[in-house]
Order: C-alpha cells, then structure tokens, then sequence
C-alpha cells in the first residue's frame, strides 16, 4: 500500500508510532503499544489488539516489527507480523 501524505515527517512519525491515536483514525484497534525499541531509534517491536466484528470474527491481536527508513527522496514504513 502506497499513500501520500502532506506532513512534517516528525509529526508524520509521532501520528504513525503513537499507538493511543490509532483508534482515532482505525475503529477496529481497541488497544496498542510499543513493546520494544530496537537499538536504532527508528525500528520497534508493536502490539495491536482489534475488536471483535461480528460472531464469526473474535477479538484479534498482533506482534509486529515496524521500520523506518529512507530511500533516495521517499520515506518507508514497513510492517512485518511475528
């Protein structure tokens, strides 16, 4: 998924990583931290836990690695499940 978004990259990151605002802008995460900070500053071990939303689909929780990084004139954030 590609999105373009017009913001100062630190308030881009600050939105991104600040679990407390995702029920904000996703409805289905009731719940979220980080974890762990990696040795550098812009990787982190998350937790996300999203409700249930109808009798077949139970309450879902994810441990994912989240990344940072720069390529030429683009920032990346990449997501992997653990």
């Amino acid at each position: 998924m590609e999105s373009r978004i017009d913001l100062p990259l630190k308030d881009l990151i600050l939105i991104l990583c600040d679990f407390n605002q995702y029920k904000f802008w996703h409805d289905q995460v009731t719940e979220g931290d980080v974890k762990m900070k990696l040795s550098s500053d812009n990787t982190i071990i998350g937790y996300q836990k999203h409700q249930a939303y109808s009798h077949w689909y139970r309450e879902r929780d994810f441990l994912f690695v989240r990344h940072l990084f720069k390529n030429n004139d683009y920032y990346y954030l990449v997501d992997k499940s653990i």
